[in-house]
């Protein structure tokens, strides 16, 4: 797996969960260190939806999806993977 889909697999999961609910900076960091196994990665790719505007912070440390956020789960969760576009 490339680093790009590293990083769209992490933005998807990501995306995932928040979308239920806004998250707090720690708890999202935290849930998404446990299933990626990746620490500094995760705050990393939370800085990044929130600078693409996947993510919105309306209060402190509190992080929700955007619109934005929405239309790109959904093309992240539709597109096919590698393995069946061969």
């Amino acid at each position: 797996m490339s680093s790009t889909e590293k990083r769209l697999e992490n933005i998807k999961i990501a995306l995932g969960l928040v979308e239920e609910a806004p998250l707090h900076f720690t708890k999202l960091t935290n849930e998404l260190s446990r299933i990626t196994g990746s620490g500094y990665r995760s705050e990393n790719i939370v800085r990044l939806m929130l600078k693409l505007g996947y993510l919105e912070r309306p209060a402190r440390g509190v992080y929700r999806i955007t619109e934005k956020g929405a239309k790109m789960l959904d093309g992240l969760r539709n597109s096919p993977s590698k393995e069946n576009r061969r």
